[in-house]
């Protein structure tokens, strides 16, 4: 999975897509699938969640793809008009109304989520599920969740 210090296209997608997931179930959205096999989107990945009111629930889970590889989402996002993790930022810190203040403790609270230990859990769980195959429905996405955070820690 590894070459040369860089990893396959796939497992960084899937690690990507993984913590929006993860983030998203810990903080009370529902995923309604997950893929890494979109070519039609950019990157070629992408998690939906079912349809509610934007929340910083939202913003949460969208804050969690670009920080976990390594280059967290910064204030203020930019509406590149390309369904980038950016864009749709720059969209929810409109229709929340948040401001720079809120935003960095979204931020911090998103970092915070990711170091709990049963959402590392199942980003790794998730991540490797849909490395294997490609797209996972919703059920599919949360039924991991649920295994991989309700799982002992003895057995992981």
């Amino acid at each position: 999975m590894v070459k040369r210090g860089y990893l396959e296209a796939a497992v960084a997608l899937a690690m990507h897509e993984s913590a929006h997931a993860a983030v998203a179930i810990f903080a009370g959205l529902t995923v309604a699938s997950a893929t890494i096999d979109e070519p039609a989107r950019l990157g070629g990945s992408v998690v939906h969640l079912e349809r509610t009111e934007p929340s910083l629930a939202h913003l949460l889970a969208l804050m969690a793809g670009p920080t976990v590889d390594g280059e967290p989402l910064r204030w203020r996002p930019l509406d590149l008009g390309d369904g980038s993790d950016e864009a749709v930022a720059a969209v929810l810190i409109y229709l929340l109304d948040i401001d720079a203040d809120r935003w960095n403790d979204a931020a911090i609270l998103t970092a915070n989520m990711l170091e709990h230990p049963p959402v590392q859990r199942a980003r790794r769980a998730i991540s490797a599920h849909l490395y294997e195959q490609g797209t996972l429905d919703g059920a599919e996405v949360h039924r991991i969740y649920n295994e991989a955070t309700t799982a002992s820690v003895d057995t992981q």
